[in-house]
């Protein structure tokens, strides 16, 4: 059963349609810190988990536009629009001073390029009207006791059907489907994909399965549903449990391991 954010406590174990920042504040660890012990050291985990400062470039605005117009959280209307060319600039500073505090802002021509990519694949792709029309939870997070540590995932879309395996959907956009192996490499995606299916099937009590569905940010806004073979998830599941291991001693000992100082770089040619 999924509950209502005000249900969520700091010690809530299942799913749950929180908030934000009940999601981003809880202490659990999510997929994304892993992913970073994995690709950089615990040190830098720890590090940046205490700034807590969060990116913002214009490719993840577009694809945060494009993210609520599929899945209508948060309403596209939630969202302040800049007519200015840049956020670099005295007058958009100053615009900014008058917006209400914690408001997320795009630019109008980011908005209009993430209403385009929506437009195209709305149209030319079953795969966004199946997730806008047969999704019955959206934005939903799970938590879960993970050998005795709090863990945490959020689902973009859950499919929950009466029978049968659920679907977690995770929508991901991109500037070239030919280049996004390369990238779900980069970004650990496979370690995604075994990671939500862990904590919500824990949490829910039921088998799921995950479909990563990725939308071209360039004409011709094509939408391609990927998964990952066998081979590739268990390497995914290995990733996982060594930066969650590496976890487990930062959180016991409060040191947290930093990377080799000592290098030798070899090519191979």
């Amino acid at each position: 059963m999924i509950q209502t954010s005000n249900r969520y406590t700091r010690k809530f174990l299942g799913v749950v349609d929180c908030t934000d920042e009940q999601y981003f504040s809880d202490s659990g660890i999510n997929c994304s810190g892993l992913k970073t012990i994995k690709s950089k050291s615990a040190y830098h985990f720890h590090m940046f988990n205490k700034l807590k400062k969060e990116r913002d470039t214009e490719a993840l605005r577009i694809g945060t536009l494009v993210h609520a117009l599929v899945l209508e959280t948060p309403h596209i209307s939630e969202f302040k629009v800049y007519d200015g060319a840049s956020k670099n600039s005295q007058k958009y500073r100053d615009w900014f001073d008058k917006q209400p505090e914690g408001c997320e802002v795009v630019l109008e021509r980011e908005l209009e390029t993430a209403r385009k990519i929506y437009r195209y694949a709305y149209e030319q792709n079953d795969l966004i009207k199946q997730i806008k029309e047969t999704a019955q939870h959206k934005e939903v997070a799970a938590f879960h006791d993970r050998l005795g540590y709090r863990a945490k995932a959020k689902a973009d879309a859950l499919y929950l059907p009466e029978s049968g395996d659920g679907i977690i959907w995770d929508l991901k956009t991109t500037n070239d489907l030919f280049k996004f192996d390369r990238d779900a490499r980069k970004f650990g995606y496979h370690m995604g994909d075994v990671w939500y299916r862990e904590i919500f099937e824990a949490a829910l009590g039921r088998r799921l399965d995950y479909r990563l569905i990725v939308v071209e940010k360039n004409y011709p806004y094509s939408v391609v549903d990927y998964g990952f073979s066998d081979r590739v998830l268990n390497q995914g599941k290995k990733w996982i449990d060594e930066a969650f291991a590496k976890y487990c001693v930062g959180v016991d000992s409060g040191v947290w391991a930093k990377p080799e100082t000592n290098i030798i770089l070899d090519w191979g040619y």
